[in-house]
């Protein structure tokens, strides 16, 4: 499918529909699949965005992963922040208790100390009985009365505050020991948050690398758009001038056709493969062909084609028939050979004319089989398959042209005939 064309498409009319390869990478049409070098970006094009999509989910997976991670790590230093103070707290307390027990053993260690050095309870009845009379008595019986209830209050809050100091040591204890776990877990979430970013920035730095490789890539494609451009404007000047050579070698023949009418008024007028009209619409030109490639079948049809990076429009305007290097090529009908020609993105190809404006063209030679100007038989080889011009694999490029107009080469074996069309 290497014969493309951005010929305007009206000016080959309205056709039957026809069966039209739309497949842009066929193996022999580099054109169609962008030229090689397009055709591999693309590719790379491709891979990068199928790696993008699941980068740029992991990334997105891990970012949430860290917020939680985040989240975790600040209400576990909440709840480490809380159970320190509790602890503060509650130390605090115990201090305070302490230091309350402390005072109430001095006291009762001065008691003792006095009631050692006095003689202990006899010498509060020798103070009793030392009495000059009922009323100091009295007095003192009181105040030995008050001694004692002091101490007992003593002693009673020396119990108390020991209770309570036990309580406190062991509130203490426990929240000295939920701090330490809290501490372990605020630990562990920080290792988690930390593991969790950096799995984002992991993550990220793969989807930058994708980004910046997917530019890298969108950058080398538009680098080649000029070469692409540059092939698709030189295949359709030379889609011109073969047209242009094949309606000149129509007119040539109608011309000294005319002639000889003149010369000889009662002559016939067709030639060897007659069209059996001027193109012009509404005749379908006549006139057998024998299929140039026996035993091969047409690959890539007439018809529009798509470039796949640019958007680039143009015409298939031939059949393309696969065939191995070498292969002979065969003179579609008796003719004249009007050209052949090397270079440009056909290759090498030959241009045959076989009377009533009928021409056939045969492109991408490895070779030539005949010369210009030679007159060819119906299955004379007039060349040999190659990949010569645009052309990514050993192939004939087959076209027919009918006064320099495209038609599909398989109206000619068994499908109806009419123009290409690109519309």
């Amino acid at each position: 499918m290497c014969a493309i064309t951005f010929i305007n498409p009206t000016a080959f009319g309205v056709a039957p529909q026809a069966a039209i390869d739309n497949q842009v990478g066929d193996a022999h049409d580099d054109l169609a699949s962008a030229n090689q070098k397009v055709n591999e970006v693309t590719k790379e094009l491709e891979l990068a965005q199928k790696q993008l999509g699941p980068a740029e989910a992991r990334l997105a997976a891990a970012q949430q992963s860290a917020a939680v991670a985040g989240s975790a790590v600040a209400a576990a230093e909440k709840t480490l922040a809380d159970s320190k103070a509790a602890l503060v707290a509650v130390q605090a307390e115990v201090a305070k208790i302490e230091e309350e027990v402390a005072q109430i053993r001095a006291q009762i260690g001065a008691l003792a100390r006095v009631i050692y050095t006095t003689g202990g309870q006899f010498e509060e009845i020798q103070v009793l009985l030392d009495s000059k009379n009922p009323a100091e008595f009295t007095e003192r019986l009181a105040a030995l009365r008050r001694v004692s209830r002091g101490n007992s209050d003593t002693f009673e809050q020396l119990a108390v505050a020991q209770v309570a100091l036990s309580a406190k040591l062991a509130e203490s204890k426990r929240l000295k020991d939920l701090a330490a776990a809290k501490e372990v877990e605020a630990s562990q979430r920080a290792e988690d948050a930390a593991n969790a970013v950096k799995e984002a920035n992991q993550a990220k730095g793969v989807v930058d690398q994708l980004v910046a490789q997917r530019a890298a890539i969108v950058a080398k494609a538009d680098s080649e758009r000029d070469a692409v451009k540059a092939q698709y404007e030189a295949l359709r000047a030379e889609q011109a001038r073969i047209a242009a050579e094949a309606a000149a070698a129509a007119a040539a023949e109608r011309a000294k056709e005319k002639q000889k009418q003149k010369g000889n008024p009662g002559g016939s007028t067709g030639g060897s493969g007659g069209s059996g009209g001027s193109g012009t619409p509404g005749v379908i030109p006549t006139g057998s062909l024998s299929w140039p490639m026996p035993g091969r079948k047409a690959g890539g049809r007439t018809g529009p084609r798509i470039h796949p990076v640019y958007g680039y429009r143009s015409c298939h305007t031939g059949d393309d028939i696969g065939a191995p290097s070498g292969t002979p090529i065969k003179a579609a009908a008796d003719g004249v050979v009007i050209s052949i020609a090397s270079g440009g993105p056909y290759g090498n190809h030959t241009l045959i004319s076989h009377g009533g404006g009928l021409v056939t063209m045969y492109a991408h030679q490895s070779r030539f089989g005949v010369t210009q100007g030679q007159q060819v038989s119906r299955g004379q080889t007039i060349g040999y398959v190659g990949s010569t011009g645009y052309s990514t694999g050993p192939h004939l490029h087959f076209e027919v042209h009918v006064n320099g107009i495209p038609w599909e080469p398989m109206g000619w074996f068994g499908e109806s005939k009419h123009r290409v069309t690109c519309a």
